[in-house]
């Protein structure tokens, strides 16, 4: 019956990977067609921070930072900053509403897959909280070092309010959520092939299993699959039993991820798709595989080799 039905869910910051015994699914949360809007929230807002900077001068620094607000005087909008904010508060509500659509068909894509949902307890809020890290500067650049928090991610794709709606739906279609404790369950860290657990880097997307290269996110959508009863450990008899089907699931989404035009597959999962051709291409020919880099650098770096390629740029590739 549809009520036991079993589904790993993985929810990460910006994708989506689902496994029941039938299929493998991993789609982004984020829609493929908001990014250029995404874009121009990103432009207006800073463009809006330095109308800001030039009609407040006394209450910034030199390096252009706000000062403390017992310092400051009352902020002076212009009548250009008071537009700004209105074309951006609108680009913000056109993109909420596409982004709350495209994660309620998600959200009834995954409750269709099964009844019995398996996923871990993941404190977004907590990613995308500021860092208690002293800022440091990159001296080659100029610009501060990343502190690896997600907090500009977690604002575009919304991954808690994709669970909420899986929590809102799932009742209605017969089936249950299920809460697993991700502290002892550990689903991405568990090869299933092995029976052990083995701590990954972030920026490996692709594990090892069987001697084939298996997408991250899915596999832990895998483990989740086969949790125990008790929701605090794996199922190895399950996982076992289960493996080589989800092997030939696995390989048959990344046949239709691969299959989509670049449009359709959006920044992230073109990325991570990537990783995974990466790394079986290492194991068919004998290549150390390279370490992943973000999307946005790699997107740059691609476009200054263009540049390069064309004439237009001279050079080595700067970082």
């Amino acid at each position: 019956p549809y009520s036991q039905i079993r589904v790993g869910l993985a929810a990460g910051i910006s994708t989506l990977a689902a496994v029941n015994p039938q299929q493998a699914m991993l789609c982004d949360l984020i829609d493929p067609s908001l990014e250029k809007q995404l874009q121009k929230i990103r432009t207006l807002q800073q463009a809006l921070d330095r109308s800001r900077r030039a009609n407040n001068p006394d209450n910034c620094n030199a390096d252009g930072t706000a000062k403390p607000r017992k310092e400051q005087k009352p902020w002076v909008k212009s009548k250009r900053c008071l537009k700004l904010e209105y074309k951006l508060i609108k680009l913000q509500q056109h993109a909420a509403l596409k982004r709350r659509e495209h994660q309620r068909s998600l959200a009834l894509q995954t409750v269709s897959m099964g009844g019995k949902i398996f996923v871990e307890d993941m404190k977004f809020k907590a990613l995308a909280k500021r860092s208690t890290k002293e800022t440091e500067l990159n001296p080659q650049t100029g610009k501060c070092r990343r502190k690896k928090r997600f907090g500009s991610s977690v604002f575009k794709a919304a991954p808690g309010q994709l669970l909420r709606f899986i929590k809102e739906l799932a009742p209605l279609y017969g089936g249950q959520v299920y809460t697993v404790n991700s502290i002892t369950h550990r689903a991405s860290r568990y090869l299933p092939d092995k029976g052990v657990y083995e701590k990954h880097p972030l920026y490996q997307r692709a594990i090892m299993v069987q001697g084939e290269p298996v997408q991250r996110d899915i596999l832990s959508a895998f483990n989740l699959f086969c949790t125990a009863e008790g929701l605090k450990e794996i199922n190895a008899r399950l996982s076992a039993e289960q493996l080589p089907h989800f092997l030939l699931h696995h390989a048959a989404e990344m046949e239709r991820l691969q299959s989509l035009p670049e449009k359709e597959l959006g920044r992230h999962l073109s990325w991570y798709l990537r990783g995974v051709v990466t790394a079986l291409n290492s194991r068919r020919f004998g290549t150390a595989p390279q370490m992943a880099v973000s999307p946005e650098r790699d997107r740059r770096q691609g476009l200054r080799e263009t540049a390069e390629s064309c004439g237009r740029l001279s050079g080595p590739l700067q970082k």
